[in-house]
């Protein structure tokens, strides 16, 4: 695995179809621009452990504020 780091999407798919995007504030935005220049995969990290796991790796008591959108969420 290789892991490369950058704040324009568009240039990260020069080094890998598969896209992470670590931005939270920006991260629709960016999953956005990432899938209209062909990334295979785009994940955020709002998309990972959205659900219990054999009974772990997930709270759904816990909520972060964002507040850029002005809501709870997760």
């Amino acid at each position: 695995m290789h892991i490369y780091f950058s704040n324009d999407p568009k240039i990260a798919l020069k080094y890998a179809k598969e896209i992470l995007v670590a931005n939270i504030h920006e991260r629709d935005w960016t999953k956005k621009i990432a899938k209209q220049a062909g990334a295979s995969v785009v994940l955020g990290l709002d998309d990972l452990l959205t659900e219990p796991v054999n009974g772990s790796g997930y709270n759904p008591n816990t909520a972060c504020w964002d507040p850029i959108r002005h809501r709870k969420t997760g």
